[in-house]
């Protein structure tokens, strides 16, 4: 059984990577999709490159997990998690600063004539693809099969009287 949810969480995480990850309007993003602008002090690879990374970690996963070597599959869940947090919270604080930046230009231009426009353009930008869900299920799954205690079925056959 620790096997089973093992492979299924790191397909998920797999999965995920494919997944909507920054919604915009009239267009998804996810880790190998080049973002629609330069987001200043990121690196212009950053998500393909923590793309990459969560799917090595998968993939490792899922050999851990055909050799039934479910025990140490927290460590995985673990920094898959982490890798989620630091891009999430990266790309929140950066969007905010970008909003900030943008409501400075305006204001410094048009006397706060756009202030809404700016409201308006970045409220349109959503990091809640449904990819941030799949990967962070996966990972769950992960932790799951490393803590859960094997079954005596998946030993042995189990008999039914």
């Amino acid at each position: 059984m620790n096997k089973i949810i093992a492979i299924l969480g790191a397909v998920l995480v797999s999965a995920g990577c494919f997944l909507p990850v920054l919604l915009v309007p009239d267009r998804t993003f996810n880790f190998f999709d080049a973002l629609p602008v330069p987001i200043p002090d990121v690196p212009e690879n950053a998500m393909q490159y923590a793309g990459i990374l969560i799917i090595i970690i998968a993939t490792i996963s899922i050999t851990l997990a055909f050799l039934n070597k479910t025990k140490s599959l927290w460590i995985s869940g673990l920094i898959t998690g982490g890798i989620l947090t630091a891009l999430y919270f990266g790309f929140h604080f950066k969007l905010d600063e970008m909003k900030t930046r943008a409501d400075e230009q305006m204001n410094g231009l048009f006397g706060g004539m756009f202030k809404g426009f700016t409201d308006s353009l970045f409220e349109a930008v959503e990091l809640g693809g449904t990819g941030w869900y799949v990967i962070i299920a996966g990972a769950l799954l992960l932790m799951a099969a490393s803590f859960t205690p094997a079954l005596k079925g998946d030993k042995e056959k189990i008999q039914e009287p």
